[in-house]
């Protein structure tokens, strides 16, 4: 990810030159037990610096994640587009921002958009290490299908989702929040279905207080409650429906679910 950002590479280059520089003016002279201690510091200098400087470019990163969040989707697609332009084609870097727009796209109600982005890289062999991917790339499928209406592709994408987070390599916290994103998933394909159960989860999905306050989805609730208001809508309930839709139109900024609630309170 440094490298995506050239300001920060440019400044961690300087940064590693100059204490090297400096590293080498002090033990200039010295005998052959300082070399050690040299070169030693050197290998902890250049990894410090990298540790800091990568750090710092995943908070940029992340940034662009937040405007996501706060459905500020054609900014952020903007901005993840720019650094894909800058990656190198099948690198690890490339496909998680090609996820990244995928997610924009369908945001925006553009499903062939994202389309383009799943069909140009197969994730099948990549090793249990990246089911990451794997995992974020099916729920990208899952998301599409749904939007399309094809239930059925959604169920499949779903199926391999699991799978990639049965067979993978994940942390605790990685693999429970993927886990969430999984049950969510088959959720929103419970509610497109009609099936008993899917509005009450979500109901209460919308109760559950987020501990950390940096990871506030208001692009979550917007599209928990437009899928609700459909279903609402489906099941006769035109006034709980109105007020979800209503929902969605103030707080959706430029999604497709703002436009789409906007559409039917007119």
């Amino acid at each position: 990810m440094l490298k995506l950002y050239k300001g920060v590479f440019v400044a961690y280059m300087i940064t590693v030159i100059a204490g090297l520089i400096a590293l080498c003016v002090v033990f200039r002279g010295t005998n052959p037990a300082s070399s050690v201690l040299l070169i030693f510091l050197v290998f902890v200098w250049i990894f410090v610096c990298a540790a800091v400087f990568t750090a710092i470019a995943n908070t940029k990163f992340g940034k662009i994640r937040v405007l996501f969040r706060h459905c500020r989707i054609n900014e952020s697609l903007a901005k993840y587009s720019a650094l894909y332009a800058k990656c190198k084609d099948y690198s690890y870097n490339a496909i998680l921002i090609a996820y990244y727009i995928c997610s924009c796209c369908l945001a925006l109600g553009k499903p062939d958009e994202a389309q383009k982005y799943l069909d140009k890289y197969d994730l099948t062999f990549l090793p249990a290490s990246k089911s990451a991917f794997r995992s974020l790339w099916n729920s990208a499928k899952t998301e599409l299908c749904l939007q399309r209406g094809d239930l059925d592709g959604a169920e499949k994408a779903l199926a391999e989702q699991e799978k990639a987070l049965l067979l993978g390599t994940f942390g605790s916290s990685l693999r429970l929040a993927y886990m969430r994103e999984l049950d969510m998933g088959k959720h929103y394909l419970a509610l497109a279905r009609g099936e008993d159960g899917a509005t009450e989860y979500f109901e209460h999905e919308l109760t559950v207080p987020i501990k950390d306050k940096s990871q506030e989805s208001p692009l979550r609730d917007v599209k928990i409650k437009y899928s609700l208001a459909v279903a609402y809508e489906k099941l006769g309930e035109t006034e709980k429906a109105r007020e979800y839709f209503d929902f969605a139109a103030k707080n959706g900024g430029d999604t497709y679910f703002a436009a789409a609630a906007k559409e039917k309170l007119k």
